[in-house]
């Protein structure tokens, strides 16, 4: 989880401080390589950390989060008209503050834990 997420938030980083369009390709390759994985792995925390009955709920919460944002960002884009600007405010530091909350709090999987 650790290295998907910390893969995303450098590819984020890049395309915040990209100055040609391969920089910003390679930072949005590695965003989507990281983030993907990661957000799928986000279910299987949730699987494991919460009863059947939420389980649904949050689930639905996570996935509607995902258009939410898209939504947010094409509002963004029409009134700043700064893709940059809006990447580093919706993307970077949501992707950079979740990393770091990730190292210093989270430690592995409940499942793994029972296992270990």
């Amino acid at each position: 989880m650790l290295l998907s997420m910390g893969l995303g938030t450098l590819g984020s980083i890049i395309v915040s401080l990209g100055f040609s369009i391969e920089m910003i390709a390679i930072g949005m390759i590695m965003c989507g390589a990281g983030i993907n994985v990661s957000g799928g792995m986000l279910f299987y925390f949730l699987n494991e950390a919460v009863e059947n009955i939420k389980r649904q709920k949050y689930s639905i919460m996570i996935q509607i989060g995902y258009n939410v944002a898209a939504i947010i960002m094409t509002g963004l884009y029409y009134f700043i008209g700064n893709w940059r600007i809006i990447f580093i405010i919706i993307s970077m530091i949501p992707a950079v503050v979740a990393f770091f909350f990730f190292v210093i709090y989270i430690e592995e999987t409940p499942q793994f834990l029972l296992k270990g």
